[in-house]
């Protein structure tokens, strides 16, 4: 693409990393996406865009191997990813599935073997965490529409599930 996701294809790679890989595949107009992998990979980053006026951010640097998966299904989805390894480490693991429309989700995981996953089905959903130093593990979840979900910060062998869901309506008299 020309980089302003125009015509439906747009966007950024540069990859400076050893066996980088990015794997980009978007159906809708005016999606847009910024990979940035560099340092010491492998690093693989994989999106999927299908709707309008998605975007994407990653940014995987230092040492690997760091994994992100984004889907974002609808429009105006957004995610920002930035994943950090450590010398020697086990590399970072991502995944985040957007279904629906104008949510957003971030992460920043800095250190070794750190796992997070976010999901949002719904609309006008936020979510964010960071995870720093070794073994953290999160998971976030938001069913509905207009959540907004605290920062999470893990400083290392942590382990944490955050679930957000739309209860349905009491019946009346109940």
């Amino acid at each position: 693409g020309d980089g302003n996701g125009r015509q439906g294809l747009g966007g950024r790679v540069r990859q400076e990393a050893d066996d980088g890989v990015a794997q980009i595949v978007q159906d809708g107009p005016d999606n847009d996406f910024s990979i940035t992998q560099t340092g010491d990979g492998p690093h693989t980053a994989m999106l999927t865009q299908i709707g309008a006026d998605n975007r994407a951010t990653f940014r995987q640097q230092d040492h690997g191997p760091n994994l992100a998966a984004v889907l974002q299904n609808g429009d105006g989805n957004s995610a920002n990813v930035r994943q950090s390894g450590v010398p020697g480490g086990l590399g970072n693991t991502y995944g985040l599935t957007q279904e629906g429309n104008n949510n957003t989700a971030s992460i920043q995981q800095e250190g070794s073997n750190n796992t997070s996953t976010q999901q949002q089905t719904g609309s006008d959903n936020v979510m964010s965490a960071q995870q720093f130093g070794d073994n953290n593990v999160l998971s976030q979840i938001q069913i509905g529409d207009g959540y907004t979900a605290a920062t999470v910060i893990q400083n290392g062998d942590s382990s944490l599930s955050v679930t957000q869901t739309a209860m349905p309506p009491m019946p009346p008299g109940g």
